[in-house]
């Protein structure tokens, strides 16, 4: 058994100076919508990184993206750092408004800075948690990690933490599989 959490939270700090530095990801969801479940991949900022390894999103309730995960919670984010390595992450996401009363909401809007808060206009005072401000939070099942080695890819690191039976567990898996 592992803490997902130190073992994640290191790489995310070295590599993208998360939570300090804004972090961006690559967010795949399923559009039921479509004929073949076409999956969509968006760029999206990275908010928290829970004790638990859940990830927290922010966006718009009126995105397809918000849509698509109504529809189909499953979720993978993606964060690649070029001849450095990636993180992957998948899980069930649970979606949140202020239409839950989820305390979680509200503090999360509070503690946001003015230059993310001016993404939600709205004609309330700052104060108010706009009515389509919305949280994904996603409840990994599946972190993996890939640190590569420039001088030769094959003695890359790559690492699959999975969730089973209520723990973490990691698992050396070669870059090659």
């Amino acid at each position: 058994m592992i803490n997902i959490y130190k073992a994640i939270q290191p790489h995310l700090a070295k590599w993208f100076g998360f939570p300090e530095q804004d972090t961006f990801c690559q967010v795949a969801t399923v559009d039921k919508n479509t004929p073949r479940n076409t999956p969509w991949v968006r760029t999206m900022r990275m908010h928290a990184l829970s004790e638990a390894g859940e990830v927290t999103l922010l966006t718009r309730t009126n995105t397809a993206k918000w849509q698509q995960l109504q529809a189909c919670p499953n979720v993978s984010i993606c964060l690649a750092y070029p001849g450095h390595g990636q993180i992957i992450a998948s899980g069930l996401a649970s979606l949140k408004t202020t239409n839950d009363n989820d305390v979680a909401v509200k503090a999360c809007w509070e503690e946001l800075p003015a230059t993310i808060k001016r993404y939600y206009p709205t004609q309330e005072p700052v104060t108010v948690v706009p009515k389509d401000f919305g949280m994904i939070v996603i409840a990994t099942t599946v972190w993996e990690v890939l640190q590569i080695n420039a001088q030769d890819y094959f003695q890359s690191l790559r690492t699959l933490f999975s969730f089973a039976g209520n723990a973490w567990y990691e698992q050396a898996v070669p870059v090659t599989s």
